[in-house]
């Protein structure tokens, strides 16, 4: 769906390469709040496993989101 998306802005309007470039905001957003939530219930290690990287990669990019809404548990 992406992609085709891509492929029909390459053909539109710049103003629509712009809008799909706010897109990817509002999905790196959406990417972090899932992180977040989903340290309720798992740890790093499980989430760097579904994401095919590896725990530090996935405390370095999301840990401070988590730390800030979660408080100390989110450091396990």
């Amino acid at each position: 769906m992406i992609k085709a998306l891509g492929r029909s802005v390459a053909r539109e309007d710049p103003e629509q390469l712009a809008a799909m470039l706010r897109l990817s905001g509002v999905l790196a957003d959406a990417v972090q709040a899932a992180v977040v939530g989903q340290r309720e219930d798992h740890t790093w290690e499980s989430i760097a496993d579904a994401l095919g990287v590896t725990r530090q990669a996935v405390i370095m990019r999301f840990g401070d989101a988590a730390r800030d809404s979660k408080g100390p548990r989110a450091r396990r």
